[in-house]
């Protein structure tokens, strides 16, 4: 019997990763490219074309990479903060290489392409789809069901108790 080989955990949110930036770039560049030939001004259709990619790359590594229940109100904006770290560092990294080490543009390129994945990575795993912080689940928990000892409809309120506690996320 052959066994499948299985890919730590790690290297397979990575190898999610990676086939979501792909996904989120060829989305880029196929939007860009139809955007040009129906005539839209080059600056203004990669801008749009860039945020079309960026809704893939949101929604994919959302759901693909880091599969994420955590809300869309507070994902969404972390994830466009942390685009916008990306496009800083796309800014920043070719205007340092070239300006102050004197290296070519193509070096710069090389550089921003090689340096800015992996602390996208660690941005959206860190800080924007962080683990441990999840949406309550729209299910009532078997001790929540009408009916039951302890479901919302059998419990005391009059006292605050443990159930009168706010969630993490409710607290924040």
């Amino acid at each position: 019997m052959i066994r499948r080989a299985r890919l730590p955990a790690r290297s397979a949110e990575i190898l999610r990763f990676a086939a979501v930036g792909v996904a989120a770039t060829a989305t880029y560049g196929l939007a860009a490219a139809t955007l040009d030939r129906l005539g839209m001004a080059p600056i203004l259709a990669s801008l749009l074309a860039y945020g079309v990619g960026g809704g893939v790359s949101y929604l994919g590594h959302k759901r693909v990479t880091f599969r994420s229940d955590g809300a869309h109100r507070a994902e969404a904006p972390r994830f466009l903060a942390g685009f916008a770290f990306g496009l800083a560092l796309a800014a920043a990294i070719p205007a340092l290489v070239t300006r102050s080490l004197g290296l070519s543009p193509d070096a710069a390129t090389l550089i921003t392409c090689a340096a800015t994945p992996p602390l996208n990575y660690l941005v959206l795993r860190r800080l924007v789809f962080r683990r441990g912080e999840r949406r309550r689940s729209r299910q009532p928990s078997p001790d929540r069901r009408p009916g039951r000892a302890g479901s919302a409809s059998n419990v005391d309120r009059s006292s605050p108790g443990p159930s009168a506690l706010p969630t993490p996320a409710e607290a924040s």
